[in-house]
């Protein structure tokens, strides 16, 4: 198959340490536009803090129910500090 060298997205699935060290490769790399998301093991303030700005732009999948309390923390404490919700109330 070989090496894609433009591929539509980078999917990774493991735990915030390596997610954080491929996001800042990733940026280093000159990708910093290419879709890159992962797993459950992404939520983490520790990917925060490990992968800086290049967290921004990472996507991540999880098995939380919409309406349950912690979500609904999450999505106040969100738009508490960004001023927005990116994501409709659906999703």
């Amino acid at each position: 198959m070989g090496i894609i060298k433009k591929p539509d997205a980078i999917y990774f699935g493991g735990y915030y340490v390596e997610i954080a060290f491929i996001a800042n490769l990733k940026a280093n790399a000159g990708m910093k536009k290419d879709i890159f998301f992962s797993d459950d093991g992404t939520f983490s303030a520790d990917f925060l803090k490990l992968a800086v700005k290049n967290a921004e732009g990472v996507y991540a999948t999880t098995m939380l129910p919409v309406d349950s309390e912690p979500k609904g923390k999450f999505d106040a404490a969100y738009r508490a500090k960004l001023g927005r919700q990116d994501c409709p109330d659906w999703l």
